[in-house]
């Protein structure tokens, strides 16, 4: 493992938030994609935990893109509850969450 001291929490959180999904199905895409090295940056293969979010200046650092999916995906479900505060109705949030993720 390439991390060490809070990123393990950054890996701990993904898990909660993959356990989260309540749809097996939907669970086991979203893992398979995840788990897939093949985030290209400039011709080296990396993989999801250590791609940097972006090249320069967007979580341009190893780890960036997980801590950037991460803030996604915890909005995502901000929202979700925000819409159904405010607007009533249901939203599906193991659809929106594997969206984010």
């Amino acid at each position: 493992m390439r991390f060490v001291g809070g990123a393990f929490r950054l890996l701990d959180e993904l898990e909660g938030l993959l356990g989260a999904i309540g749809d097996e199905g939907l669970r086991g895409m979203v893992r398979e994609l995840l788990a897939v090295p093949d985030i290209d940056l400039e011709g080296e293969k990396l993989a999801f935990d250590v791609a940097p979010g972006g090249a320069y200046i967007h979580h341009a650092y190893e780890g960036g893109l997980l801590q950037h999916t991460l803030a996604v995906a915890n909005l995502a479900l901000t929202m979700c509850d925000d819409v159904v505060r405010l607007y009533g109705g249901e939203v599906d949030r193991d659809v929106v969450l594997a969206g984010a993720l």
